[in-house]
């Protein structure tokens, strides 16, 4: 599958997110709209616009809230270089401790003689 491809494929789902969305602003309308009608029947016109006002506010500060919650961070993956070093490392000490026992080994052996 080529860049073009991939790209006319985003521009697609892209505009038809878009479609979805502008349908469901229209549904909530027509839903607060009808919700309106029963609340202003029974309870009458202010307490219809209290109740609705209060719960799309709740909605809205839900939604903030959730959008403002931190996501943990990503693991970083590990560097393929960093057992690597760690082996040389390990190593190099290895190599240190080895060469001093052996001056240490040369130097007992001459006080000796």
């Amino acid at each position: 599958m080529s860049v073009q491809d991939h790209v006319k494929h985003a521009v697609q789902r892209s505009a038809l997110g878009g479609v979805g969305a502008l349908f469901t602003i229209a549904g909530i309308g027509f839903l607060s709209a009808s919700a309106f009608l029963v609340l202003q029947a029974e309870y009458g016109a202010q307490i219809a616009c209290l109740v609705l006002g209060g719960a799309f506010t709740g909605l809205g500060l839900i939604a903030i809230a959730i959008a403002r919650a931190k996501a943990p961070p990503p693991e970083r993956p590990q560097s393929p270089l960093i057992p690597l070093a760690a082996a040389f490392l390990d190593g190099l000490n290895e190599g240190m401790a080895t060469r001093r026992q052996a001056q240490a080994d040369t130097s007992a052996g001459k006080a000796q003689i």
